[in-house]
């Protein structure tokens, strides 16, 4: 399947532009910096420079790292490795609404007719193609769905469910749902990490849910089994899912090692939330030994975040104004 939504020119010099216009943050050592260095085939400074960019959702970070780990350019190859960079490369692009540029990312998979990038790109028609290429992805993600694929099956999860609200294909208002949880139960069962941490979140909804014929009971220990799973696969968000019901015992015996274990896995990964946890919890000694240094350097971690284009939600925004008060406390004492 291969329907264009129109390549622009190459994401180095695109990016490199939108640095040059001020549209992403300046640091003290900038994404340019990184690029130039990749440009000039000096791979351990690119790499050095670009990966806390990439863990703080730089979008053309991203995709470097992942064509260094593709082309084996100063990391050994690793095509996971590559998808997992490119795939978070894709996603920020489309957060940004820049979805010629999401597509130049996948070029290389689409030439190799790999199936996950022929999914992406469907994904990207439904966000920004024609109306009847919209009906031909959708067609594509379900036909593969109906074969057995689980990255289609989870799609289809989303898809079933906005279409039939879109569309009138429900009689009631639960029958979407109930498509939705078909397909991430399917998707699941095959072992796919996102479908898992979605089917997990759906055993934990509120009660008029799950009085739904169709619908699974309420299940708070099997909603960690299947968080647990995502986790392990290294889902950031099912980390700190994971590290919370592990504090509150919620499906699970209360464990503060593991606790302060998921949390910090997903605060590795840029997870803002959960690093401001950890910091707190160093802090504290909630559940964990004080140590007031570590959690200085949590908070200013926090404080020196920065983000694609200057943009961060409310939430994060406020995490960043309670950190930089952390920093200055603890700078103090």
């Amino acid at each position: 399947m291969r329907l264009s939504l129109g390549l622009k020119s190459a994401l180095v010099g695109l990016m490199l532009a939108l640095l040059a216009n001020g549209a992403i943050a300046e640091t003290k050592v900038t994404v340019e910096d990184g690029i130039k260095a990749y440009q000039e085939e000096r791979y351990a400074d690119a790499n050095r420079i670009l990966l806390p960019f990439a863990k703080q959702e730089y979008p053309n970070a991203q995709q470097v790292l992942g064509n260094m780990y593709l082309g084996s350019m100063g990391v050994d190859a690793s095509e996971d490795q590559a998808w997992r960079w490119h795939i978070k490369a894709v996603e920020g692009f489309k957060k940004y609404k820049y979805y010629r540029e999401a597509e130049s990312v996948l070029q290389p998979y689409l030439q190799a007719n790999m199936f996950k990038a022929q999914i992406e790109q469907a994904k990207l028609i439904l966000d920004a193609g024609s109306d009847e290429q919209k009906t031909n992805a959708i067609e594509f993600i379900k036909n593969n769905a109906e074969a057995g694929n689980a990255m289609a099956q989870y799609e289809m999860a989303d898809i079933a469910y906005n279409w039939a609200n879109s569309y009138d294909w429900a009689e009631t208002y639960d029958e979407p749902l109930v498509h939705k949880v078909k397909w991430a139960k399917l998707s699941a069962e095959q072992g796919y990490g996102p479908a898992q941490f979605l089917y997990g979140k759906m055993l934990a909804t509120n009660a008029h849910t799950h009085k739904i014929e169709g619908y699974p009971a309420r299940d708070l220990k099997k909603r960690f089994e299947w968080m647990k799973l995502a986790a392990d696969q290294g889902l950031m968000d099912a980390q700190a899912s994971v590290a919370y019901a592990y504090r509150s015992a919620r499906g699970v015996a209360e464990s503060d090692v593991k606790f302060i274990e998921y949390l910090s896995q997903a605060s590795d990964q840029g997870h803002l939330g959960a690093r401001m946890s950890l910091a707190e919890a160093y802090r504290d000694g909630y559940r964990a030994e004080k140590d007031r240094a570590k959690a200085l350097v949590l908070f200013k971690s926090i404080v020196d975040e920065t983000s694609p284009f200057g943009h961060f939600s409310d939430t994060d925004q406020r995490r960043k104004f309670k950190a930089e008060e952390q920093v200055k406390a603890l700078s103090a004492e």
